[in-house]
């Protein structure tokens, strides 16, 4: 899945069938345990997911998953994975689902360790405001504050990232 993920994304050509795509999305809408493969499963696949789906299962995993309870990797896993679904769907253009599964992970209350993802979702918070309003200015500040803290691998992936929605998501010609 990881492979056909990143296949996906480089290429834009999807190597798995329908059928497979439907036989993992129906495993995981139909999950009740989420250990670290099925969470690992479910992060491996929000670009190639059918939205509607992946947002059920996102929101399955989150009412589900007790990050607070069991603080360990699966955790990490968890908020990349569930960030990479607010993408995917941004990039399907399904705002509605992406602004959804974004209320819910806001209300997650994170130890200060991992305090990463509260930036992560505050600049995924601009980039669907960016969606709204085409005003880069939130998200080229909070990219440069990045830089400013010398964190210039973090700024360089949420760079591509804008990069891509802006692709998806052009400004309105005058």
């Amino acid at each position: 899945m990881l492979v056909c993920n990143q296949l996906f994304l480089m290429t834009g050509k999807n190597y798995l069938t329908p059928a497979d795509i439907n036989r993992i999305g129906s495993y995981l809408l139909h999950n009740t345990v989420w250990s670290k493969y099925n969470i690992l499963l479910f992060a491996n696949s929000p670009f190639l997911l059918n939205s509607k789906i992946g947002y059920q299962i996102a929101l399955r995993i989150i009412h589900n998953f007790h990050p607070t309870e069991s603080l360990n990797e699966n955790t990490t896993i968890f908020m990349g994975g569930l960030s990479d679904t607010v993408i995917a769907l941004v990039f399907k253009k399904k705002l509605d689902y992406a602004q959804k599964i974004l209320n819910e992970l806001k209300k997650i209350g994170l130890p200060f360790y991992l305090m990463f993802f509260s930036s992560t979702l505050t600049l995924l918070q601009k980039i669907i405001d960016y969606c709204h309003t085409l005003n880069a200015q939130p998200v080229l500040a909070m990219i440069d504050a990045i830089v400013q803290l010398n964190c210039m691998e973090v700024a360089k992936k949420w760079l591509e990232i804008f990069k891509d929605v802006q692709q998806i998501w052009p400004e309105k010609e005058n």
